[in-house]
Order: C-alpha cells, then sequence, then structure tokens
C-alpha cells in the first residue's frame, strides 16, 4: 500500500486534482450572485 500511495502516477493524479479543484473553485466564487443584499446601511422601511 506504501509503494502505491507513494508512486509518481499517485502524485500525479494528486496534482491534477488539485488543479481542477482550484480552477472550479475560482469559477465558483467569481460566478457567484448574491442572494442576500450586503449594501450598508440597510434601506429605510416605509
Amino acid at each position: 500500500m506504501d509503494e502505491i500511495l507513494t508512486s509518481k502516477q499517485v502524485a500525479d493524479l494528486v496534482a491534477d486534482q488539485h488543479t481542477v479543484m482550484t480552477a472550479v473553485h475560482a469559477f465558483t466564487v467569481e460566478h457567484t450572485e448574491p442572494v442576500i443584499g450586503t449594501g450598508w446601511p440597510p434601506p429605510v422601511r416605509p
């Protein structure tokens, strides 16, 4: 098991996964629309 976990193939897969997950997270954050207003001060209601 140790040989598998320390192999170059597993290291390459982990590196690829990190790159993909980072890209997906960046895309998600960039395209997130606010659901709750974040403006301050809050609007005055009559």
